[in-house]
């Protein structure tokens, strides 16, 4: 009778196992990414910093600068972000940054962005 039991347990959890993996989700793949700068001094922008990025003027992905060296990522599904050039923008309302990049779809871009105060 243990036999049976502990054969049934085995078989239990290899069940429970293969479910988990079948289940489990992908990562959603990253389209670009990259750091945020100040211009004047090269020093990372702060954490939180919004950045967002467009396609024609339409808005496809938007993150923050997630660490303290600026750093950012956007993801999306690849065919969100089709082949292009964004615009990627970051603006934390008391300096903006903009790049031009070139994106192939299903490629990641490396896209840095230097921000510069706003003028008065």
């Amino acid at each position: 009778m243990r036999r049976l039991f502990a054969l049934a347990l085995t078989f239990a959890v290899a069940f429970l196992l293969l479910a988990g993996l079948a289940t489990s989700k992908r990562d959603v793949p990253t389209q670009f990414q990259g750091y945020v700068t100040y211009m004047n001094n090269g020093q990372p922008m702060p954490i939180g910093t919004p950045v967002k990025a467009y396609l024609g003027g339409v808005l496809k992905g938007q993150t923050t600068v997630q660490q303290s060296d600026g750093y950012y990522r956007i993801t999306g599904e690849n065919e969100d972000f089709p082949s292009g050039t964004y615009n990627l923008i970051s603006d934390d309302g008391y300096n903006y940054g903009t790049n031009n990049c070139s994106h192939t779809e299903t490629q990641t871009t490396n896209c840095n962005i230097q921000a510069v105060p706003y003028s008065p």
